[in-house]
């Protein structure tokens, strides 16, 4: 079993350009090598007693007389045979075998632990003649630094009974792709998302949040080599014996989104039918949407608007929520499973949904019915990606193995999203199997990643250019970057033809999902408390009573 259930991209910059390391030195490595040795000699005098104990029995036993050369056996019939082991004891007689166990036990045995050779490093031992080259340090050094071109793909691995955090470096101008490093984790992992919120620290982060089998959400330092535990965990499990009490989710975590308006505001989404909104700063829960019949498979925060979440939920429903308000939302529902929602960055009212019967639908927010609907595989949509700088460019991916380009138009008056898209191209075999996601990465326009199950090869990076028909429908079309009206941040040149475009917020939507940011998700909890506890001791008051 080998196969990548997630993956998820680490833009330009964010990371370290030399990662933290957790490495003993030298004399500390000895200590600790010397330290065990001791022990493990100790146990070896102390099994070496115990022998000595039961020696005298088995001395007895051993050098009693043998009785095989005087036994005869008898037939089937009852008659004395000669003893044929008299005669196979005589053909090994050269190899002396009645003496084995006379033998004297010397106390540095081959194969005894305690004398096993390990040294601090390799120049300490007298065995290896040929010392480490300075070249290959070099080349080793230059891997092990992070540039500022470099992108970092984070992918969840399961390969047979280990799970893994294999962190990889690309580099698009020098064409590089290569594993940087890896962690071990604790449960098969299922999400992942990145985020640069740290709390507590004044500086940006680099850090990834895993969604696993277990209930509990474990965060982890991209900037860390070698860690065995992760920065912070959200979500405690109960431990029925000493009876403490857990929080969070009750299952897996199916799926993770990050606020990149509020930093501190994190979304999860389980298979307990529930999905918790946490704040970050405190490692804690804000609140908790129980409004759904079943598992909340997906989920994605608005690219622009810090109180809107987009859920997708196996009951086939899609939801809007407004997390100002409980249990406020709009809702869709669809003919499959939702697999996957995906907002449009260059039109903010409108989102994807992916079912696992091969359709992809486009919802306007505004519209109580899909604008279009399209039957793009045979199987699930697994993964759904839009270019984060050319607009209109959409990639599907199925379990079905294959991979389909589509075009959604170019936003303008009237959006993207009047028509069907237009069909571009098609990978009919991918080349890794059955497909589990499909991201773009942030700082290409072509640039995107697969993973699936084949065991061979279940990753690949694509450049969607490479295909001609990709090539000519969009290669030339001008590269936008989509920004918040009143937004702080500077629009990126994007290179010739590019341009940046400002869309506009959904403070206009008929929904009023948009007529503010919340400043606090806690606050925002703790107020709506507070008023229907307050609701509860009026109605209290006005309750009449009964004399009997």
């Amino acid at each position: 079993m080998n196969f990548i259930p997630c993956v998820t991209w680490i833009p330009k910059g964010a990371a370290k350009a030399i990662p933290h390391k957790v490495q003993l030195s030298s004399k500390e490595l000895d200590e600790i090598i010397q330290k065990t040795k001791s022990e493990l000699s100790v146990d070896s005098e102390n099994s070496d007693l115990d022998e000595n104990l039961i020696a005298p029995d088995v001395a007895g036993i051993s050098n009693a007389k043998p009785l095989s050369h005087d036994i005869k056996s008898e037939d089937g019939c009852g008659n004395l045979t000669a003893d044929k082991e008299k005669l196979e004891d005589e053909d090994l007689s050269e190899y002396e075998f009645d003496k084995y166990d006379e033998e004297e036990s010397k106390p540095d045995a081959v194969l005894g632990l305690a004398n096993l050779a390990v040294y601090a490093s390799n120049t300490a031992d007298p065995y290896i003649t040929l010392k480490e080259d300075k070249e290959d340090d070099d080349s080793e050094k230059d891997n092990f630094e992070i540039k500022p071109t470099d992108n970092l793909l984070v992918v969840g691995r399961v390969h047979d009974d280990a799970s893994l955090l294999e962190i990889h470096v690309f580099n698009e101008e020098e064409e590089s792709f290569y594993v940087h490093h890896d962690i071990l984790l604790p449960s098969f992992p299922l999400c992942l998302e990145w985020l640069n919120f740290e709390p507590g620290e004044s500086t940006k982060g680099n850090l990834v949040a895993v969604g696993s089998m277990e209930p509990v959400i474990d965060v982890w330092d991209m900037d860390i080599v070698d860690c065995l535990e992760p920065a912070f965990q959200l979500g405690k499990r109960a431990k029925l014996k000493k009876g403490k009490k857990g929080y969070g989710h009750r299952d897996a975590v199916l799926d993770i989104s990050w606020n990149r308006n509020f930093f501190h505001v994190l979304a999860s989404g389980s298979a307990d039918n529930t999905a918790i909104l946490w704040d970050l700063e405190t490692c804690s829960m804000a609140s908790t949407l129980k409004v759904f019949k079943d598992k909340v498979q997906t989920l994605g925060w608005h690219p622009f608007e810090a109180q809107t979440l987009l859920t997708g939920s196996t009951d086939r429903i899609t939801r809007v929520f407004d997390c100002r308000v409980e249990k406020s939302c709009l809702e869709w529902e669809f003919p499959g499973e939702i697999e996957r929602v995906l907002w449009n960055h260059f039109d903010p009212f409108c989102y994807l949904a992916s079912t696992d019967v091969g359709s992809v639908h486009y919802v306007d927010c505004r519209n109580p019915k899909p604008l279009w609907k399209l039957l793009a595989h045979t199987k699930e949509v697994t993964g759904l990606t839009l270019s984060p700088q050319c607009p209109g460019m959409l990639i599907t991916a199925s379990s079905d193995k294959s991979v389909k380009v589509w075009d959604l138009g170019v936003p303008d008056g009237t959006g993207p999203g009047c028509g069907a898209p237009a069909f571009i191209a098609e990978m009919e075999d991918y080349g890794i199997g059955a497909i589990h996601n499909a991201v773009f990465c942030p700082d290409s326009a072509f640039i995107m990643c697969c993973g699936g199950e084949k065991k061979c090869n279940n990753l690949r990076v694509w450049h969607a250019a490479e295909n001609s028909a990709v090539r000519k429908r969009f290669f030339h079309r001008p590269l936008v970057k989509a920004e918040k009206v009143g937004g702080e941040n500077v629009p990126e040149n994007l290179g010739e033809g590019s341009s940046s475009i400002e869309r506009p917020t959904m403070s206009s939507m008929e929904t009023d999902y948009a007529m503010s940011a919340m400043e606090s998700m806690s606050i925002a909890k703790s107020s709506v408390k507070k008023k229907a506890s307050k609701d509860k001791i009026k109605k209290k008051k006005k309750k009449p009573r009964f004399k009997s």
